[in-house]
């Protein structure tokens, strides 16, 4: 199989969840209770307009490298092993989180009682999980 297909599902992917975040960044508010980690009903953190842009760049520019390690698109100046390590870094970045903290998130979670827990267990810490195997694939393939 062509490195390509995987890399546009990846691109597709990552671009719907900067979509969200930008959507979130201004004000949107649909599924943010399901999205930020609560301890008795209070959010832990209140992410600002700057940080869930950055996130969303961040999602974006993962594509980019994604693309460019594909050849899918060409960008002469960024080194293969760089894009490589670039995708090893965030593949380990996604096991770290789908593991968790051993209290609010992933799965080692002792808090399970929140609406976050509650998505995080059922589908934010398995596709971070699927995520870092399928980025550690594609960047060792």
């Amino acid at each position: 199989m062509s490195k390509s297909y995987p890399a546009i599902c990846l691109t597709i992917f990552f671009s719907i969840i900067s979509v969200i975040h930008i959507y979130w960044a201004f004000g949107g508010e649909k599924g943010i209770r399901k999205a930020i980690p609560t301890n008795d009903g209070k959010p832990l953190f209140n992410p600002g307009t700057f940080s869930t842009l950055l996130i969303a760049v961040l999602l974006n520019f993962l594509s980019i490298l994604i693309l460019e390690f594909a050849d899918v698109i060409d960008i002469d100046f960024i080194p293969k092993i760089f894009i490589k390590r670039m995708l090893l870094i965030c593949a380990g970045f996604f096991l770290v989180r789908s593991i968790g903290d051993f209290k609010y998130a992933g799965f080692t979670k002792k808090i399970r009682n929140s609406p976050f827990a509650y998505w995080d267990t059922r589908l934010y810490s398995p596709i971070f999980l699927i995520l870092s195997i399928v980025l550690a694939w594609f960047a060792l393939k």
